[in-house]
């Protein structure tokens, strides 16, 4: 019998993602809170054309859909992400007021000034190329339009401990920065009235937000099916414990950054 190889214990982008999708979930602190206040940061009303870029299983989407009435066409690079989209906004009724493409964030296959809005909560960290990709943004939009993101971002200089732990660790975060790193994106990409706020996190006002939203039948069931996952398969066990076995101060440390711009 061959020898089991050992499971690594530096994980992917891909990985990552995968156990996203498998635990129909999606990560960006601040809840619908967050949500909430893009929708009034960027204007989105029942008139607005709204691009929502890395869409994830389609939880915002179907949010702002249900919450405003406005269209929106959701974005993601992973068929299995789409696929939950899809069937999400089929389950809620809301069809028709939502659609969803696989497509990469640096080459939207869409006209110039197409939307009303284009939102991304927690998905830059993760592009290589994000000057390309906020120049996709710009070019999408229609003129006057915002362009509304949430990140995660540095409170304070992480330790050498803490930003050794996460690059050997836990690259698939992406790259955390500070906000006003965000920020001048958006104002080297043209973007104009800038607003940027950060947060720290509080994770019982994300869980309050969430069951407000969704419901608490359907947070126990995302929260099981991410634990079910580490019962049938040993890397996604793996997975779990390295990733809660970060460093105390990476709670205190690390938030979430709120910035958005609108096109001149």
């Amino acid at each position: 019998m061959a020898e089991e190889k050992p499971v690594k214990e530096k994980f992917d982008l891909d990985l990552y993602f995968e156990v996203q999708a498998e635990a129909d979930m999606t990560k960006h602190m601040g809840a619908f809170d967050v949500t909430d206040e893009l929708i009034a940061l960027t204007g989105i009303n029942q008139d607005s054309y709204v691009l929502d870029v890395g869409c994830g299983v389609g939880r915002s989407a179907v949010y702002v859909a249900r919450t405003i009435g406005c269209c929106i066409l959701g974005t993601d690079i992973r068929e299995k992400m789409i696929a939950r989209a899809r069937n999400r906004a089929q389950r809620e009724g809301l069809s028709h007021k939502l659609e969803f493409k696989v497509a990469n964030a640096v080459n939207l296959p869409f006209e110039h000034n197409t939307f009303d809005v284009v939102l991304c909560e927690s998905v830059n960290v993760f592009v290589a190329d994000k000057p390309k990709a906020f120049g996709e943004y710009k070019r999408v939009l229609k003129k006057g339009g915002w362009l509304g993101i949430t990140e995660s971002i540095w409170l304070i200089e992480p330790s050498a401990q803490l930003d050794t732990f996460i690059k050997e660790k836990l690259s698939f975060l992406g790259d955390v920065l500070k906000a006003e790193d965000w920020q001048a994106y958006l104002q080297s990409t043209g973007f104009k009235d800038i607003v940027a706020r950060s947060y720290a996190v509080d994770l019982k006002r994300e869980f309050a937000s969430r069951i407000k939203q969704t419901g608490i039948g359907d947070m126990l069931r995302t929260m099981w099916g991410g634990i079910s996952l580490s019962f049938r398969n040993k890397k996604y066990w793996q997975f779990y414990k390295t990733a809660f076995s970060m460093p105390k101060e990476f709670m205190t440390d690390i938030g979430y950054g709120v910035i958005a711009g609108r096109k001149p």
